[in-house]
C-alpha cells in the first residue's frame, strides 16, 4: 500500500501529464528502484522476491517459484 501511495504521489509530483511525461516519470522510478536495491540487496542473495521484477512470462513462471518456496515452510499437511 505505501508503494503504491509513493508512486502515487510520484506521478502527481511530474510536470508532464502526459504519456510520454509518465512514460519518463515510470522510467525514472524503475531506475530508482534498481539503484535502491543494488544499494541494499544482499550480494549472495541476487534472486529474492524484494530484488526480482518480473517482465516476462518466464520471469513470471520464476518469480512465482520465489513465492512458492517462500510459503512452503508455512504449509500444513
Amino acid at each position: 500500500m505505501t508503494h503504491f501511495i509513493l508512486y502515487v504521489l510520484f506521478i502527481c509530483s511530474c510536470k508532464k501529464f502526459s504519456l510520454k511525461g509518465l512514460l519518463e516519470c515510470r522510467l525514472v522510478e524503475e531506475a530508482d528502484f534498481r539503484s535502491t536495491a543494488e544499494l541494499f540487496a544482499k550480494k549472495d542473495d541476487e534472486k529474492s522476491l524484494d530484488s526480482f521484477i518480473p517482465k516476462s512470462e518466464s520471469d513470471f513462471l520464476e518469480y512465482a517459484e520465489l513465492i512458492s518456496n517462500k510459503l512452503r515452510p508455512f504449509e500444513v499437511c
